[in-house]
């Protein structure tokens, strides 16, 4: 077998490794700082994107919650930061089922809940760094990930939140930073989803019917194409094979929006469910000693404002950040929205 011990990189490489060399993977983990342990997909950025290969899951994780107290608390933090994107990303989980008819499994999504509860319960003794916190932490986090597994996708654990945290990634080189850990980013990132979800959930149908009414923007495939070049510079060839999944002709976006509208109680019934509101969320994220602030993670508000009007370009998955643009609101609520962070 091949042995991964470490966290982040470390155990993204090996999983592909552990492919290529028909050898069996065995994890040690030394930090509870992400999800991505017993999962069945490797993160990593090829020619500037962030993309996501499908792997073998481990046939074992060790987590000794005394080593993982030894890990630096910004790793803790960022653990607690990439659990508690699981609400957002829930529910653009339940967003796509509902609005597309895609796959959801609900006992995925309620193993990905439940560990997000146990943690947000233990939130102060994870913030101290107690082994008894990090042990309900590492706990969760692995049950994150393997609900990805029951699930066959990344859904029920990466959703519009962990596309601005990607593009921040894949933009850094733009400003000469150095990305933050994943976790301190979707933490952040996860409130920017929840804001925007509380928003559209005040609206109820006759709001939304307003919103549909609205003339659409034109824009033909040409100049929205030449748009994604200019938005996304070099790495713009590597992005245009998702954005273009993205765009949606006049026609096409009177469809959709018909489509919103007819369905709209039924998405807030299921969004409802999951979503929490996002100054709660800041709050549970500041009690596990968590970041929960853009520009502690040296992300400046340009940046901040680019990916939250540019992120949905960069994958094919459908999130409440297409929503809100095909509501013609997502540039409209920016500043509130942001306010959060």
């Amino acid at each position: 077998a091949l042995f991964a011990v470490g966290f982040g990189s470390i155990n993204e490489i090996t999983k592909l490794a552990a492919i290529a060399a028909g050898r069996h993977l065995i994890t040690v983990a030394t930090a509870a700082s992400m999800n991505g342990y017993p999962s069945a997909i490797s993160a990593l950025t090829i020619d500037g994107v962030k993309t996501t290969e499908a792997c073998q899951p481990p046939v074992a994780v060790i987590a000794d919650p005394q080593i993982l107290a030894g890990a630096p608390a910004r790793m803790t933090g960022a653990g607690f930061g990439d659990l508690l994107s699981k609400n957002a990303s829930t529910a653009d989980w339940n967003l796509c089922r509902v609005l597309h008819g895609e796959y959801y499994c609900a006992f995925a999504a309620s193993v990905a809940e439940a560990a997000v509860n146990r943690c947000i319960a233990r939130a102060e003794a994870i913030g101290r760094h107690r082994p008894e916190g990090l042990a309900a932490l590492a706990e969760a986090l692995l049950r994150s990930g393997i609900s990805m597994v029951l699930a066959g996708s990344s859904a029920p654990a990466s959703g519009g939140e962990h596309l601005i945290s990607h593009l921040w990634d894949m933009t850094a080189h733009w400003r000469g930073r150095t990305p933050a850990l994943h976790g301190e980013q979707t933490g952040v990132t996860t409130l920017v989803s929840l804001q925007l979800y509380e928003k559209l959930l005040a609206l109820d149908g006759n709001d939304i019917r307003r919103l549909a009414d609205r003339t659409p923007p034109a824009e033909d495939p040409a100049a929205f194409e030449g748009r994604i070049r200019r938005l996304f510079r070099d790495i713009a060839g590597a992005i245009l094979p998702f954005a273009r999944q993205k765009h949606l002709d006049r026609p096409q976006l009177i469809e959709r929006r018909k489509r919103i509208v007819e369905r709209w109680e039924e998405i807030r019934r299921a969004v409802a469910a999951v979503v929490i509101p996002a100054r709660t969320s800041r709050a549970h994220l500041k009690a596990a000693g968590a970041v929960y602030r853009a520009a502690d993670l040296g992300v400046s508000r340009e940046e901040v404002e680019f990916a939250y009007r540019h992120a949905r370009f960069i994958r094919s998955r459908y999130t409440v950040l297409d929503l809100a643009a095909e509501l013609g609101v997502l540039e409209e609520w920016q500043d509130e929205v942001l306010s959060v962070l």
